[in-house]
């Protein structure tokens, strides 16, 4: 669903009878009486940041005037509302296929009707009076009715802050109104490593950052002297094994390639542990099977073994454990059979796809240092891998995690800052929402977009939104169901302004204690506009810099000046870089030079000859 409106008649005795529009297909207005109009906005046009996004809305103003409150308000779940918020009279207006979905907290306004499309709704006396409560409006032919099954889809918060009002509301992301699961909110967490990736090298091709610039990441596994002090603890060993792991590690021969074999071992006994103690499924004949595979590895001939000759034994190691995994009749049920054999296939694959880009890797005892800025296809095979193996960290139908992150037999971790982090983070947190979105309008509140960026980056931000909500969506999934987005912003950047649809830029002032709102137009606006007519901001210089000119020019009006002075003010005035303004002040010093040359002229001339030489004595 679509977020219309929200109509406040008192937020906390500072936000009163305002009215804010979040998207311009429709002007909400109330009549502050009986009568509440949303009609379609005439002049709107569809798709104007593409079919991915149904609107931009930017919040500016001052600081402290309560951009971050209004999205906090917005974004707080129904529950939150409820049981904090009940004191403060509000309408929020969803539309969805024509059909309206009011939340509302009122207790004096008497609504009688609601106009929609200039069709009215009659509201029967007390229908939208009452604490925190929601009315589903939906349009059957000309008319619409209350019905109380709710509409299909969510409402979706997004935060990129977010300030928690109640300490039990951390886990609680699913919002229930009357028993339908309507409104989900999510926090922006840490992105993976995988999305961090594919946001940096977006950036890259998107000239973002410069193609200097590399992002480093280390790929660690265990080292055979973790190998074996694990194995032993577990107790999941043969002394065989043990003295092979401590030859091997002794072995000169091949440092790459043994390198990549410590990691298929580390991957083999990783997958011990993870059925011995997270499955609870583990017996001679499993146990047998993975050591023979440990063996298998540990006692190649180094000095023949080609690449080929390894991606084919693992090819095989792969099949025969997914053939074994999924005709085993064990405890582990279907669904984690195919789960386990799933796991398999990718770790492998991983590791293969990682020895195939041994060339663009630094390889050291237990790691390798992998630099994923450059779009080589051995690292984006690599990098496609790992994320397969990180989805298989699911939920299964007993409600148990099993592949976390900590379970995974590598991991990867940034090596190198590029100074462009809160960036990279932004858009790495848009792609897992975006890749991932389910059917439905996701709503993203994102306070301070602009914050920490540079002026050029700013002026391409929304662009960047519009960019990233198509490239990233999963067209290649049947799953997908082409989700829209909704973005709810506040700002302080004028370029950013400049690319906001008319109508979408809310201008929040406070006036005798009150805030109020209107909307502004600044789409393609000149940049020194906006700062001047729509920020209103009368000042073209600084404050120190404005008190440094004022300063100046108070005492070149003064009568006299002392030849101190002067020559202080004629460096001071060097340092301003506005032409037009050195210019005046340099030609305003001239002038009290000249003056008071003229003074000295004449004092001069009247002196007596014996005056004259003895003045010339002391020069």
């Amino acid at each position: 669903m679509k977020l219309l409106g929200l109509i406040f008649r008192d937020y906390e005795n500072f936000i009163c009878n305002q009215i804010f529009n979040f998207s311009d297909e429709y002007i909400v207005n109330y009549d502050w009486n009986e009568t509440i109009t949303i009609n379609k906005n005439p002049e709107y046009i569809a798709n104007f940041y593409g079919e991915n996004i149904t609107n931009i809305t930017a919040i500016i103003g001052i600081n402290g005037v309560g951009k971050t409150s209004l999205l906090n308000f917005l974004g707080f779940k129904f529950s939150e509302r409820k049981e904090f918020l009940s004191k403060y009279e509000y309408f929020i207006i969803y539309e969805l296929d024509e059909s309206i979905f009011i939340e509302f907290n009122n207790h004096s306004s008497k609504i009688k009707q609601i106009i929609f499309n200039d069709i009215t709704i009659r509201i029967d006396d007390g229908l939208l009076i009452g604490s925190t409560r929601s009315l589903f409006f939906k349009k059957q032919g000309d008319e619409y009715s209350i019905v109380d099954k709710y509409p299909q889809g969510n409402i979706n918060y997004f935060f990129k802050k977010y300030y928690q009002y109640s300490f039990n509301e951390n886990d609680d992301f699913v919002d229930t109104l009357f028993g339908n699961k309507l409104i989900t909110r999510k926090l922006f967490s840490t992105p993976s490593d995988y999305n961090t990736i594919r946001a940096f090298r977006f950036l890259k091709v998107n000239d973002f950052i410069n193609d200097n610039k590399i992002l480093k990441y280390r790929v660690s596994h265990w080292s055979f002297e973790n190998l074996q002090t694990l194995l032993v603890e577990k107790n999941i060993y043969e002394e065989s094994i043990i003295e092979l792991i401590n030859d091997f590690s002794n072995n000169k021969k091949n440092y790459v390639l043994s390198r990549f074999i410590n990691q298929i071992v580390a991957f083999f006994i990783n997958l011990m542990l993870i059925l011995k103690e997270v499955y609870h499924f583990w017996n001679k004949d499993i146990e047998k099977i993975l050591l023979s595979q440990i063996k298998k590895y540990l006692t190649f001939d180094l000095n023949i073994i080609q690449i080929n000759d390894l991606n084919l034994e693992i090819n095989d190691s792969s099949n025969f454990l997914k053939a074994y995994f999924k005709r085993e009749p064990t405890k582990i049920d279907e669904y984690n059979n195919y789960q386990i054999t799933d796991f398999i296939n990718f770790s492998l694959e991983t590791i293969q796809f990682l020895w195939n880009a041994s060339e663009q890797i630094e390889i050291n005892n237990n790691s390798f240092i992998l630099d994923c800025a450059p779009e080589h296809i051995v690292i984006t095979d690599f990098l496609k891998s790992y994320q397969k193996i990180l989805n298989c960290n699911t939920t299964n139908p007993n409600g148990i995690i099993i592949f976390t992150e900590n379970n995974l037999f590598i991991n990867l971790h940034e090596l190198s800052s590029t100074g462009e982090e809160s960036l990279i983070r932004l858009l790495a947190q848009l792609i897992e929402l975006i890749s991932t979105a389910e059917i439905g309008n996701h709503i993203i509140l994102i306070d301070e977009i602009d914050e920490s960026f540079h002026p050029s980056w700013s002026s391409r931000i929304i662009q960047l939104l519009t960019l990233c909500c198509s490239y990233f969506a999963d067209f290649e999934n049947p799953l997908y169901k082409n989700p829209t987005f909704q973005f709810i912003i506040s700002t302080h950047s004028p370029f950013i302004l400049s690319d906001i649809k008319n109508r979408n830029v809310l201008y929040l002032e406070e006036k005798l204690g009150k805030v109020t709102t209107k909307q502004i137009n600044t789409f393609s606006k000149n940049i020194q506009r906006i700062v001047y007519e729509s920020m209103e901001i009368n000042d073209i210089y600084g404050s120190f810099a404005q008190s440094k000119l004022n300063k100046i020019i108070n005492i070149l009006n003064q009568q006299t000046i002392s030849p101190i002075v002067i020559e202080k003010i004629k460096i001071e005035i060097q340092n301003i870089n506005e032409p037009i303004i050195r210019d005046k002040l340099n030609q305003m010093v001239s002038e009290k030079v000249s003056s008071s040359d003229k003074k000295i002229e004449s004092i001069i001339s009247n002196l007596s000859n014996e005056e004259r030489e003895l003045l010339k004595s002391k020069l």
